[in-house]
């Protein structure tokens, strides 16, 4: 299991990329790969920008299988407990000019990522996702 602890700044995310995209190698295809890099953003930045009230620490675990096949990784922090699966999903059938503003990351992610996860456990959020990569 590789961790990667970074504070909770959006100036981090080229850092988390560039370190998973590292242990990845090179035989991951252009869809995967932005596919995984749209989750990895839309999650990291969210705790960037909402979790706490002040910079603090996130950590990544994630780990690779052996055939580079699939990835899965865990956000974790302690900011205040949030839950994005209860959220309730963007209306897709409006046009872009009556969709609310909000809530499309969540709705990204969840599209793009073969399985999530969420729970609270020991004062924090542990969001989990799976994606199989070809």
């Amino acid at each position: 299991m590789n961790e990667i602890k970074v504070m909770s700044e959006t100036k981090n995310l080229d850092n988390i990329l560039n370190k998973i995209h590292e242990d990845l190698g090179e035989d991951i295809s252009f869809k995967s790969l932005f596919q995984l890099d749209l989750i990895i953003e839309e999650i990291f930045v969210n705790i960037a920008n909402y979790a706490y009230d002040d910079v603090k620490e996130v950590i990544i675990k994630y780990d690779i299988s052996d055939d580079s096949k699939n990835i899965i990784i865990s956000f974790i922090d302690e900011g205040m407990p949030f839950n994005p699966l209860k959220e309730e999903s963007p209306n897709t059938s409006l046009s872009s000019e009556e969709r609310e503003i909000g809530g499309w990351g969540i709705f990204l992610y969840l599209n793009n990522a073969d399985d999530v996860t969420y729970e609270y456990k020991d004062n924090q959020n542990i969001l989990t996702i799976k994606k199989y990569l070809d």
